[in-house]
């Protein structure tokens, strides 16, 4: 964030949700947000905001949130219901949307028996393959937030990030490396086998007529499994307690992203309500789409188009050798590719159909604004150094460049880059101070929300489109 003169006070605010910013004290307060009479320098309204921010979970009434709808969850579960022997991922396994849907349930059922809840957090430690993509979604229906940790990576960064993001359970294929971990160890797949896409028989009928896009019924289903499987009490040493299905509201934590090329990076909280407007409006795909998928399981990239492939009813395509993919991936032009902090640099197939995709895109985002956020396009290289410019938005994303006052650039002028709209995180797991640092009141919003400060420096062309200046 920009501040200024070296003198120039701040101020506290605070918005409709109890979330907290900091703000120039000489400039109007944006629309939604108050002071809370605080004033001091930049230094000190940051200590002050990590002292007061201790819950940083957004509060608001559920009716303002969507009265607890189930939202992308529940359209999977339903969509897999409805068409249970569609197939849902191939390459280095099978897996239809039927095998998909029961084991996930399983799971579920076997987390929620341990308590596991709404802004609790799983660790998914897994080979990127079907057992991952069947454990995402049995995470996912329990309330809980998934935090994606790849089999590959390596145990320092792994124990790290389990110990970092405070998880209760790790669900994994390798339970004798976790011995010392301070959660519940859950192995997965489980030795009831059809999570695990070797064809066996897809979801049975009743539990199939069971689910619909309302949560408490999907929760219901959840219980139906639980029961059945009496997990719960040989994971914990206790009877089971009763199980009830979770009421996810779009406020609620819906996963905890790191990122693995950056060891000193912190966990990005993004809500359901930002999956929600990512997959409906950003990277939408539909029934019948094949989308590649290469990489690890811990890359936000490939945990993106997990989730749209899931959302769309698609086919994820996973080379035969998925299990042993690695980030080298990312050279070959596929999902995984960064080029740096806040860059995905993605490059690779939107809708792939045999036998060649049919068509390929790159995109700007970061963890922070819900991976991708706009396009991304390079001008061919002339006599000097290639240029990126970064544009158009995607649906409900705002971008802003922003000269040091956090006024627009007039054209030709240089800033910085902010990023508005749905797709911006919570913020930082647990970082008050480091949240309010880079996600500030969004002044052209009026609405309490927030932006992004991506730290990207651009150039505002005569199209009024931004073009990245350092990288």
């Amino acid at each position: 964030m920009a501040t200024g003169p070296p003198h120039r006070y701040f101020q506290v605010l605070v918005n409709h949700r109890a979330q907290y910013g900091i703000w120039p004290l000489d400039d109007a307060v944006p629309g939604g947000w108050s002071p809370i009479g605080f004033v001091s320098t930049r230094e000190e309204c940051l200590v002050q905001v990590a002292e007061l921010w201790r819950d940083m979970r957004p509060a608001g009434k559920p009716d303002e949130d969507g009265g607890g709808a189930a939202g992308w969850t529940g359209r999977v579960a339903a969509a897999a219901a409805a068409r249970p022997g569609a197939v849902a991922l191939s390459g280095g396994a099978r897996l239809t949307y039927g095998e998909l849907l029961e084991g996930a349930r399983r799971l579920a059922g076997r987390l929620i028996a341990l308590g596991i809840g709404a802004e609790d957090r799983v660790a998914l430690y897994l080979p990127l393959g079907a057992a991952a993509l069947t454990a995402l979604l049995g995470i996912a229906l329990t309330g809980a937030a998934y935090l994606p940790i790849d089999s590959l990576d390596d145990a320092g960064w792994r124990d790290l990030v389990i110990a970092d993001g405070g998880v209760r359970a790790v669900v994994t294929d390798r339970a004798d490396s976790l011995v010392h971990v301070d959660a519940h160890v859950l192995t997965w797949p489980d030795d009831t086998g059809t999570d695990t896409g070797t064809g066996v028989s897809a979801l049975d009928a009743d539990a199939g007529a069971a689910t619909t896009a309302g949560d408490e019924v999907v929760g219901a289903a959840v219980t139906t499994v639980a029961a059945a499987t009496m997990a719960g009490p040989a994971a914990t040493g206790r009877s089971a307690a009763p199980v009830r299905g979770p009421r996810v509201l779009p406020s609620d934590a819906a996963c905890v992203l790191y990122h693995p090329a950056e060891r000193g990076s912190r966990g990005v909280v993004l809500e359901h309500r930002q999956l929600d407007a990512l997959l409906g409006e950003v990277l939408p795909v539909r029934p019948g789409d094949r989308v590649a998928v290469s990489g690890r399981l811990s890359s936000e990239f490939v945990n993106a188009d997990l989730l749209r492939v899931l959302h769309g009813g698609a086919e994820a395509v996973l080379p035969p050798d998925a299990a042993d993919a690695t980030d080298a991936a990312g050279d070959a032009g596929v999902p995984g590719a960064t080029s740096g902090t806040g860059d995905t640099g993605v490059s690779g197939d939107v809708r792939v159909r045999p036998p060649a995709p049919t068509c390929s895109s790159r995109f700007y985002g970061s963890l922070e604004t819900g991976v991708v956020c706009a396009g991304r396009r390079a001008l061919p290289a002339g006599p000097g150094p290639a240029r990126t410019l970064i544009g158009p938005p995607f649906a409900g994303c705002r971008l802003y460049a922003l000269d040091d006052d956090l006024r627009p650039l007039a054209v030709g002028g240089t800033g910085s880059l902010y990023v508005g709209g749905p797709v911006v995180a919570r913020g930082y797991l647990d970082d008050p101070a480091a949240t309010v640092d880079r996600f500030l009141p969004d002044p052209f919003a009026a609405d309490g929300s927030r932006m992004f400060a991506t730290g990207h420096r651009v150039r505002l062309l005569e199209e009024g489109v931004p073009e990245r200046l350092d990288g």
